[in-house]
């Protein structure tokens, strides 16, 4: 199940957030043939003082921030992984008015043995439903 946490300075309205969220799950669906809702996404806003820039001498104007964080099972092909990249990176501009230069993106694959549902491995699930 892949989660996406958007990771950001700046306020944003419940509505832009619905819009991304809605957005991202249908690009899920059409760049990997997810269901819809099985994308589980989070929005995490920083306090202005938890930046380094606020931290540092003369750092008084805050920096804004914007990182997409996707995690995901390995495995998926480079064509995949790079038009999740920018498809969402593009949706996040579109919604948030956020300049693409600034937008970061982490997509972290995990290996099947190493991702747990309700107590077991996915690669045990597969496991199993291979038999």
């Amino acid at each position: 199940m892949p989660m996406l946490e958007i990771i950001h300075s700046d306020e944003f309205s419940r509505e832009q957030k619905k819009t991304f969220a809605a957005g991202a799950m249908e690009i899920f669906q059409e760049v990997l043939s997810t269901p819809l809702g099985r994308l589980r996404l989070f929005f995490q806003p920083i306090a202005p003082d938890s930046s380094i820039e606020e931290l540092l001498p003369g750092g008084d104007q805050p920096a804004s921030m914007l990182v997409l964080r996707l995690t995901l099972l390995a495995g998926r092909p480079d064509d995949k992984r790079a038009a999740l990249i920018g498809r969402l990176s593009a949706l996040a501009v579109e919604c948030f008015t956020f300049p693409l230069a600034e937008v970061r993106f982490a997509l972290i694959e995990i290996e099947p043995a190493n991702w747990g549902i309700g107590g077991v491995t996915v690669a045990e699930r597969q496991r199993v439903q291979a038999k």
